[in-house]
């Protein structure tokens, strides 16, 4: 018999076919499949489509033509990574068609609704493929601002200056706000934190905060990121940010704590 090589997860399939019978077939990795949403926008460069042996390394370079961005990196339905990501690498432990999206550099819209509050501007020019950059901070009398979303009381995905616009055409962003108590503050979280190592690099761990909601806001008061704290000690990536002060604004039924912080 002829021996013939297919990916691992297709053995059984091949085996089955009449077409296959007379062949020895066995299986010896996982495959990679590399495409591009549109040849004309871009091309990926790095690790080509092929068999490859499991837990190989994958990386791969987004190569955007001339007038055009990378917007995003996905799989299947699922998004890996904006625009800034232009190398992407991974472990190849099955099957995996990988799909880079890129788009003509395009101006939107990017609409603020202060939802209640005061904005000022009441919109901004942004690009696809980049940062949307600085966004300005509304104000709600009795309410702490607790970020922008692309959905309305926080649902969505939260925009900080870093975000990439990957938004094919304009979007609004809705103010999510906090309400303050009659003071004017709002009432304390009784929750026993800790922050370590602070000051920190890279990963900040937080301890005693299972279960609340985590915004970390810049010394000029923009969130520049914000996470569902899963865990007793949850890691914090913040590679992304610069040095500087920044404090970390925890939140659970309604009641919020802030802690201090510093990034060398």
């Amino acid at each position: 018999n002829v021996a013939l090589t297919v990916p691992t997860s297709s053995v059984a399939a091949y085996q089955s076919a009449e077409v296959w019978r007379s062949f020895n077939v066995t299986g010896d990795g996982v495959l990679l499949s590399v495409r591009v949403n549109n040849g004309a926008l871009g091309s990926v460069g790095g690790t080509a489509s092929g068999l490859y042996p499991a837990n190989t390394s994958v990386s791969l370079t987004a190569i955007p033509a001339e007038g055009c961005s990378l917007l995003r990196w996905a799989s299947g339905a699922d998004s890996l990574g904006a625009g800034s990501s232009i190398t992407f690498t991974f472990t190849l432990t099955r099957d995996t068609v990988i799909t880079a999206h890129f788009a003509q550099l395009a101006a939107y819209t990017l609409t603020f609704d202060a939802q209640g509050g005061t904005v000022s501007p009441a919109s901004t020019t942004v690009t696809s493929g980049v940062a949307v950059g600085a966004l300005p901070t509304p104000t709600r009398a009795g309410y702490t601002f607790a970020g922008w979303y692309t959905g309305q009381n926080g649902a969505g995905t939260l925009y900080t200056e870093t975000t990439v616009y990957s938004a094919l055409g304009n979007t609004t962003l809705y103010a999510k706000w906090t309400a303050a108590g009659a003071t004017g503050v709002a009432e304390a979280l009784q929750v026993n934190v800790s922050l370590y190592p602070n000051p920190f690099g890279d990963v900040l761990r937080l301890t005693g905060a299972e279960g609340c909601t985590l915004t970390v806001v810049s010394a000029a008061g923009a969130p520049v990121h914000t996470q569902q704290v899963a865990s007793a000690d949850e890691a914090i990536h913040l590679g992304h940010l610069p040095s500087g002060i920044y404090f970390l604004r925890i939140e659970k039924d309604g009641k919020t704590k802030t802690v201090k912080a510093m990034k060398e």
